[in-house]
């Protein structure tokens, strides 16, 4: 069982050196949630079951025929985004994620912890923004389906991000 927290991001931190993945997903159902995901050079499909904070997944690597031909079935659109790994003193690892495409200028984190107690002590960096755990209108699949993309209507909202 994961247990995560997951922020929007008010400014990125340098990310010269992160380790980073390029990921493409879509969803085939909702109930449960079946994922597909490219992530780099590999293929997967998922099974997650979701009450936030914690959540249960089932997940068995692919290949890309399988993952091309589920790709033409997906419920709405397709969800790119690059995600970097960044290590903090403490030993979590945020992930950062960077949306493309449709989503450009959404950025999100999301933290995991061995327990709720350290969830709740997480002490997260300035650069983080609003929490996100429990708003619905932040996951994939939410994003996934959505015309009028909830972030880029928010009053205050500015891009953390921009295609060069």
């Amino acid at each position: 069982m994961k247990i995560e927290r997951k922020f929007l991001i008010d400014e990125l931190p340098n990310l010269d050196g992160c380790i980073y993945s390029n990921i493409n997903s879509g969803y085939i159902s909702f109930i449960p949630y079946i994922r597909i995901r490219k992530n780099d050079d590999k293929y997967f499909i998922m099974k997650k079951e979701y009450l936030a904070p914690q959540e249960d997944e089932l997940e068995t690597e692919t290949n890309k025929d399988t993952f091309n031909i589920l790709a033409s079935v997906v419920n709405g659109r397709m969800i790119s985004k690059t995600r970097y790994f960044l290590p903090f003193e403490d030993g979590n690892i945020v992930k950062l994620d960077i949306y493309h495409d449709e989503l450009e200028g959404l950025a999100t984190a999301k933290v995991a912890f061995k327990n709720k107690a350290d969830a709740q002590e997480y002490n997260r960096p300035g650069w983080f923004g609003e929490e996100i755990t429990n708003d619905k209108n932040y996951d994939d699949s939410y994003l996934s389906t959505v015309e009028d993309i909830p972030f880029a209507k928010k009053e205050g909202f500015k891009k953390v991000y921009t295609k060069k």
